[in-house]
């Protein structure tokens, strides 16, 4: 169909109606003009479609320019204002993206980035994406992908100190340390006072464990911001690795003071440095000491699922307090957490033997010999409770597994012995029988010891703070 022409004399009402920035009254008297000419020239199609640009229909405005540029290809006003509005439309959907990324819709601020097409957009929107997606990428989880985000960032523009941090965290993320602390230390150089940059080389060098260095650095860093939670806690790990316990508790004490007590995992590796104090404090029989250092590890940790181990030292170190009503309610909630942990039901069977509850130190330590059947002394006291609960046979049966596992364990022979002469004794009178054999004393049963504590992991630090969109 032949294009009739409108000559410039008739373009000028919607042309100055443009220029008053009038566009929807512009785009209107257009829309009258081709209704009564039945067509429109390539240049008040590019005019509406400027107009539209304006108004911020994009999609409407890309659609008029190529329709200008099938009639005239080599039309460049029109390929201009085409590239424009593509770019337009990515700076949209850039502002778009970044709200549902401040507003925590990763999945749905990723899809809007992914859609602007970076091929014509300017330096600035280019590195705002690619930073961005880096950080999106970061939140999520997906370190490696944040990395080749922040490295295309960084083609665009390679000193931005904040996208070098960036990167120096996605490299610390995916453990190529020797990097991140060549990117942490470009952050420094550029930025010296820079507290995020400084916090993270602390902990790349404590991964490195260059622990000294570490603390160090952190001690830079506190300095730069002494309000601030993260470098007490990067400096308590350095000292919770290099084992000085107490530097390491006044440090997460720091941390805790400057804000960080939200943070669940510095409340565990403060807990691991509080029971590792208690640890020490109940091997040097300082025990109502521990006892309260090991209730505050308690209440540092998870009260869901709290460490088995911290629990039945906890137990030990009430016991060795004379609190042993308590002592043992403890050691009941450490096989309430861990069902077979071996030490606590040893404990428990031994300390009901002492105190004549045998049926409760049989079911104890019955539940310790199903789980260590190798532990003879446990197997023999086992026993020896049957034997005090007058149930022969089975104090015979249990002699006789003890032995089988070790056949020289003398006192489950001398038992074995008297309880197999005092059975058959019986089976050979009709009259009554003399008063039994006396049951052996149950030999002195050992004092229960504590359990190691693990030492701590590698320190994982403070989650640092995700850039902000742009």
């Amino acid at each position: 169909q032949t294009k009739i022409s409108i000559n410039a004399a008739t373009m000028s009402n919607p042309a100055q109606l443009y220029k008053d920035g009038k566009y929807d009254e512009a785009i209107a008297r257009i829309d009258e003009m081709e209704a009564e000419a039945g067509t429109l020239t390539p240049q008040l199609m590019n005019l509406k479609g400027v107009c539209k640009m304006r108004t911020a229909k994009v999609d409407e405005a890309l659609e008029l320019f190529d329709e200008v540029l099938k009639v005239d290809p080599g039309n460049g006003e029109a390929a201009a204002n085409k590239r424009g509005s593509i770019m337009l439309k990515g700076s949209m959907t850039a502002d778009l993206a970044n709200k549902l990324f401040r507003d925590g819709n990763f999945s749905g601020a990723l899809a809007a980035y992914d859609g602007i097409d970076l091929s014509v957009a300017n330096d600035e929107l280019k590195f705002q994406v690619r930073n961005n997606v880096g950080a999106i990428h970061m939140q999520m989880g997906d370190v490696k992908s944040a990395l080749v985000a922040f490295e295309q960032a960084l083609e665009v523009k390679p000193l931005s100190v904040d996208t070098i941090h960036n990167k120096a965290t996605a490299l610390k993320g995916v453990g190529k340390m020797s990097e991140a602390l060549a990117a942490f230390d470009q952050c420094i150089s550029a930025q010296p006072d820079f507290y995020s940059a400084l916090c993270g080389r602390c902990e790349v060098l404590a991964a490195l464990s260059r622990f000294q260095d570490s603390v160090a650095q952190a001690d830079a860093a506190i300095k730069c911001k002494p309000d601030e939670y993260r470098a007490y806690a990067d400096r308590g790990f350095a000292n919770l690795k290099m084992q000085n316990i107490d530097g390491a508790l006044v440090d997460f004490d720091g941390a805790i003071k400057h804000g960080s007590k939200q943070s669940g995992e510095l409340m565990k590796v403060y807990a691991l440095a509080l029971t590792l104090k208690a640890d020490s404090l109940l091997n040097s029989g300082r025990y109502h000491e521990a006892s309260e250092m090991y209730e505050k590890a308690l209440s540092m940790g998870s009260s869901d699922d709290p460490s088995a181990g911290v629990l039945f030292n906890h137990s030990l170190a009430l016991l060795h307090s004379g609190k042993k009503e308590e002592s043992m309610e403890e050691m009941k909630h450490c096989t309430s957490v861990d069902p077979r942990f071996f030490p606590a039901w040893a404990a428990m069977g031994l300390s009901c033997l002492q105190d004549g509850k045998f049926d409760e130190a049989i079911k104890a330590l019955t539940a310790a010999v199903d789980i260590k059947p190798e532990e003879v002394e446990v197997g023999y006291h086992l026993g020896v409770a049957y034997l005090k609960n007058n149930d022969l046979g089975a104090a015979v049966e249990q002699f006789r597994k003890v032995l089988a596992v070790k056949h020289d364990h003398e006192p489950s022979k001398k038992a074995l012995a008297l309880v197999e002469a005092s059975i058959a004794y019986k089976k050979s009178q009709e009259a009554p029988p003399p008063a039994p054999a006396p049951a052996p004393a149950p030999a002195p049963a050992p004092v229960p010891s504590p359990v190691d504590t693990p030492p701590p992991a590698e320190p994982e630090p403070e989650p640092e703070p995700e850039p902000e969109p742009e």
